[in-house]
């Protein structure tokens, strides 16, 4: 009986992942110097952004790369993650890292 419980909280504990920002790649978001749009940002505006920022949506629209860019030159998206975006409760610091990071690297539709 003791060993079962051994083996269930073994099998628990390995299998838990939290927050983790992973490429398919297997190269990690959070600590890519150079983080692409299509395998870190865009995934983060799926979690984060798109439910109100969809094609439709009368606040604008982060569907798509020309979006989003728009979004960061004309609109402060970076400004807005860090202060109040999204509603629901900010990203994570390490979220909002790789935006800063994509930005700094010239926005790049990668």
């Amino acid at each position: 009986m003791k060993y079962n419980f051994i083996y269930f909280l073994f099998f628990i504990l390995s299998s838990c992942v939290y927050n983790e920002i992973t490429l398919d790649n297997n190269i990690d978001c959070r600590t890519n110097e150079t983080p692409s749009f299509q395998n870190c940002i865009k995934p983060l505006i799926n979690v984060h952004c798109i439910g109100c920022h969809s094609v439709t949506s009368n606040s604008g629209s982060l569907d798509g790369y020309e979006a989003v860019k728009n979004m960061v030159l004309n609109k402060n998206l970076i400004g807005r993650i860090q202060l109040d975006m999204p509603l629901n409760g900010l990203m994570a610091e390490e979220e909002i890292n790789i935006f800063i990071k994509w930005v700094n690297n010239g926005s790049l539709d990668n």
